[in-house]
């Protein structure tokens, strides 16, 4: 069994004050803690008044959680209600997540009715179903012995169009991995978007992995992503439209 958390150390129901002991410099003291449940959100946002007159929305994501594209919605109604210009949306440093997070993310800035390409998925034998899938869990085994390599466009395909149409400028730098770089190449080549920052991580393999009987564990690549356009990430990472690796303007982001 594993360290006690702080709900094992703190009884109770979530929202019941209760007591605990804390000793602080040979003094004994009695706290009333609340135990409750947080739930924290990757998705910061706040408008900006530009010099141009204008307010920009910009948003912050730290990582393709399960819940991000919800939060970042969200965050695009409030921002909306502010009578934003234009978009700043930011992924430098996140590592990125789910990948079927990064494809709802997408959702919400491109149009789903015209079947827009996502991304390409390179393997042997399952193509663009292992995401299709992906909610239900890949098939490793299946992908392991499968003989022929393949490729295949993942599409958005949706009766709604996007959350919002203003422009709308991505941020990125070399900390930006795996779904971050599926997204930003996605706006990209979709022409939705202009990346700005600096080229990306890298990371475009798909790995499985298989636990052994000595409890060690064998990562094995099954496929690898590549960008709409069909350009390689792994190993090469995304290219910006405007390449910049510090803005004396970014010390200026909310956050």
């Amino acid at each position: 069994a594993g360290s006690p958390g702080p709900r094992d150390i703190v009884p109770g129901v979530p929202a019941a004050p209760a007591g605990s002991a804390a000793a602080a410099a040979m003094e004994h003291r009695t706290l009333r803690l609340r135990r409750e449940r947080l739930e924290l959100s990757p998705v910061y946002a706040a408008a900006m008044h530009g010099e141009d007159d204008r307010t920009y929305g910009y948003i912050r994501l730290a990582a393709f959680s399960q819940h991000a594209a919800a939060d970042m919605l969200r965050a695009l109604g409030t921002l909306g209600r502010d009578g934003v210009d234009g978009y700043i949306l930011d992924l430098r440093n996140n590592p990125g997540g789910l990948v079927n997070a990064a494809m709802d993310v997408a959702g919400l800035w491109l149009d789903p009715r015209a079947h827009p390409v996502v991304l390409r998925i390179q393997d042997r034998g399952t193509g663009g179903d292992l995401v299709g899938r992906a909610r239900g869990g890949a098939a490793a085994a299946e992908i392991a012995s499968a003989p022929q390599v393949s490729e295949k466009a993942v599409v958005l395909d949706g009766d709604r169009g996007p959350a919002v149409s203003a422009p709308l400028v991505v941020l990125v730098n070399r900390q930006s991995a795996s779904a971050s770089e599926i997204l930003a190449s996605a706006l990209q080549d979709n022409g939705r978007a202009t990346v700005i920052g600096e080229p990306t991580f890298g990371k475009g393999k798909i790995q499985s992995v298989y636990e052994l009987g000595d409890g060690s564990a064998l990562f094995v690549t099954v496929a690898k992503y590549k960008t709409a356009s069909g350009l390689e990430i792994d190993g090469m990472g995304v290219m910006p439209s405007q390449t910049c690796r510090w803005c004396s303007c970014w010390r200026l982001l909310p956050g």
